[in-house]
């Protein structure tokens, strides 16, 4: 099937110093995936606005010479086969004013915008493109790709997929960004709205980065970021630190995240004051550590009630599989626990787990028989081998094999 894609470069003049190193490899990245490879060449200088003064910034003689040494290195790129063609664009073109009045509806009579950058040559383009798609690149573009990889058949994909969309780029960087976002989206606290990733260095299989929050939990704050290379995604390992604590932001975040949690205004105002007790030190080091460690047991002192029934709402979910009397059982094991043992139960799956299995371990069973199940990969044989391997253990035991994805899946092998 012929492509549906024209790849288009923009040269100028200021792009003489570099655009035979740029502009090759752009055009080998997307060769063997494009129609025709296009070069538009402005030669026009730019119009006097409120910020450039051409004569100042683009002196007559200087522009001349240089709209000359792009015109030579574009047509020895059309030469050696990097453009298949390439249209020159230069002052007093009669199909400026048209294209301007087909593309923009004669609202802009200028070639150029207020800073001397080209407008006019991308209308050139559009208008040159003899495929569906316009894939675009300014000569002073660098791109860096996995092998094998085109990041255009991906934004092609997306276009196909979305008829509201009308364009689609390349990322500014690894997806570092994305994998935090997502990262983040699961952590304890109110979710950031954004994340800037910054000085990222990549050795091997793992990556650094500084990682800087607007919004959430670390509002302001800049953490170091420990990502892995997992097969051409990057995951996010851990979080080692902090580069720049932001206290204030962090404990206005707090005091909202205990008010939106359910709990009142004393209530809330009795856990800032406990988090005040802590050092800038102390909840950098929770952040590695894991914060429901120490912010946990805050909780808990300050307002047992909501953590109690936040966590009786768990066992209600109807998918739970849990009779009335073994809720109430579990109700009152909860409530019968010292502030130390609920937050243990709180941090620890394996202890709250034991402990609903205590009070229904039927439940456990018919669980785990659905969730085998409901796989569809495993035949009747298999899945009573797996759940009778289960009733062999001890209620802890059970529950610590359920969180142990390695030795749960070995488990399914070997009775498979």
């Amino acid at each position: 099937m012929p492509s549906e894609v024209t790849l288009q470069i923009n040269l100028s003049g200021g792009d003489v110093a570099y655009a035979e190193t740029t502009v090759p490899p752009l055009v080998a990245a997307h060769r063997a995936t494009v129609h025709e490879v296009l070069g538009i060449v402005d030669c026009v200088r730019p119009q006097r606005t409120q910020m450039v003064d051409p004569e100042a910034r683009f002196p007559l003689a200087t522009f001349n010479q240089r709209c000359e040494e792009i015109r030579t290195i574009a047509d020895r790129l059309v030469r050696d086969g990097t453009f298949d063609r390439v249209v020159y664009v230069d002052a007093g073109d009669s199909r400026t004013d048209v294209l301007l009045k087909k593309y923009v509806g004669g609202l802009i009579g200028e070639t150029h915008d207020c800073y001397g950058c080209g407008l006019v040559t991308y209308l050139y383009g559009f208008d040159e493109a003899r495929t569906r798609y316009l894939l675009h690149y300014d000569a002073d573009m660098l791109l860096y790709q996995a092998a094998g990889y085109d990041w255009s058949e991906a934004g092609l994909v997306q276009l196909a997929a979305d008829p509201n969309a009308i364009s689609a780029t390349p990322r500014v960087s690894a997806p570092f960004a994305d994998e935090l976002c997502e990262y983040e989206a699961v952590q304890p606290g109110p979710r950031p709205d954004a994340v800037h990733v910054e000085r990222i260095t990549i050795k091997g299989d793992h990556a650094i980065a500084l990682v800087t929050n607007q919004g959430g939990s670390f509002d302001g704050s800049t953490t170091i970021v420990r990502l892995l290379d997992d097969n051409g995604s990057w995951k996010v390992d851990r979080i080692m630190g902090f580069s720049a604590f932001n206290r204030t932001r962090f404990d206005r975040a707090y005091r909202r995240t205990f008010l939106e949690f359910g709990a009142s205004t004393a209530d809330a105002e009795c856990a800032l004051a406990r988090d005040r007790r802590l050092s800038d030190a102390e909840i950098e080091r929770a952040t590695v550590d894991g914060l429901h460690r120490v912010f946990g047991p805050i909780a808990v002192a300050c307002d047992r009630q909501e953590i109690e029934r936040s966590m009786m709402k768990t066992l209600a979910d109807p998918g739970s599989d849990l009779s009335f009397l073994a809720i109430e059982c579990a109700e009152r094991r909860v409530g019968a626990s010292t502030n130390s043992e609920l937050v243990r139960l709180q941090l620890n799956p394996v202890a709250w787990g034991t402990l609903v299995m205590a009070c229904d371990p039927n439940a456990f069973f018919i669980s785990l028989k659905h969730q085998l199940t409901a796989g569809g990969d495993l035949d009747p044989g298999a899945i009573g081998c797996v759940v009778r391997h289960f009733r062999r253990l001890s209620p802890s035991g059970a529950i610590r094999l359920s969180y142990d994805d390695l030795k749960y899946n070995e488990l399914i092998v070997s009775c498979t």
